[in-house]
């Protein structure tokens, strides 16, 4: 659906970046926001992104010790009946 309405965009080329080659932002309607507060906010948004992207994945190693400590008990359990 098309409307009349135009809408604020602010369009970053050339932004130096390894991630984004471009960033487009589309400002919600309403009042007139200022320079650089629009600055600011994209900045925050785009850092965000960013640290998000280089931030390793948090692992649950203490279930992965847990498990195996299981498994550990296990084998040693099964190696007494075998005797």
């Amino acid at each position: 659906m098309i409307k009349g309405v135009g809408k604020q965009i602010v369009l970053l080329n050339n932004t130096d970046s390894d991630i984004f080659e471009q960033a487009i932002f589309i400002l919600r309607s309403g009042d007139k926001v200022q320079y650089k507060d629009v600055v600011k906010e994209c900045e925050r948004m785009m850092n965000h992104h960013i640290k998000a992207q280089k931030e390793p994945p948090a692992h649950n190693w203490w279930k992965i010790g847990f498990f195996a400590s299981l498994a550990l008990v296990a084998i040693l359990i099964l190696i007494c009946f075998l005797k």
